[in-house]
């Protein structure tokens, strides 16, 4: 797929009350998650990029207060009113180990060797996300993915992204690098991922 045609979204709405400081603020080597994660989209070859977050200048999302997937139902409703995105790759904020290498392989995983029913032109493009943790996330621009999308974010029951995985056709694979799809939550993950860090370098 053309990185032309992808639309990089960061969640980055949370409220951080464990972590007890807004993560998009938080820095490695001088450099914001925010900062950080748009370097690292750019990386990829992602030009297009909008920042999920319910505060002036940024995508702020349709239903408030209902976690990622009210952020995940805003992209998608902002990507389908351009006819030039494809597909959107979604970030988290919160995963400071995230690098290039994970992302394009969501993006470049080929779903036509995967055994399964593939569409009428012999093509199946569907979800990809890592079987350990549901973000990162590789959506296609679905149409039928919007309500199904709002449907899961306004519910009364289950909001979760696993949930919303479960209604449309996704894949989930295997990762290379397990180890930095470390979500750092609280002071205590976010200091081992720095000193993770500090070790590579």
């Amino acid at each position: 797929m053309n990185k032309d045609n992808i639309l990089g979204v960061i969640l980055a709405g949370g409220q951080s009350q464990r972590m007890g400081k807004d993560k998009a603020k938080l820095q490695i080597n001088g450099v914001s998650m925010l900062q950080r994660n748009r370097h690292l989209l750019g990386e990829c070859g992602i030009q297009n990029i909008v920042v999920c977050r319910n505060q002036t200048g940024y995508l702020a999302d349709i239903h408030l207060d209902c976690g990622p997937m009210g952020a995940i139902h805003t992209a998608l409703f902002f990507a389908q009113k351009r006819e030039d995105i494809e597909g959107l790759m979604i970030i988290p904020i919160d995963m400071p180990l995230l690098n290039k290498k994970l992302i394009n392989q969501l993006i470049d995983y080929d779903t036509n060797n995967v055994l399964q029913e593939k569409t009428s032109e012999g093509k199946r493009d569907c979800a990809r996300y890592f079987q350990s943790t549901p973000l990162p996330l590789f959506l296609p621009n679905d149409p039928s993915f919007l309500p199904l999308s709002e449907a899961v974010a306004t519910s009364k029951k289950n909001r979760s992204i696993k949930a919303f995985l479960a209604l449309i056709d996704s894949e989930s694979i295997i990762s290379r690098h397990p180890e930095k799809l470390i979500n750092t939550n609280d002071k205590t993950q976010w200091q081992h991922a720095i000193d993770t860090i500090s070790d590579i370098h």
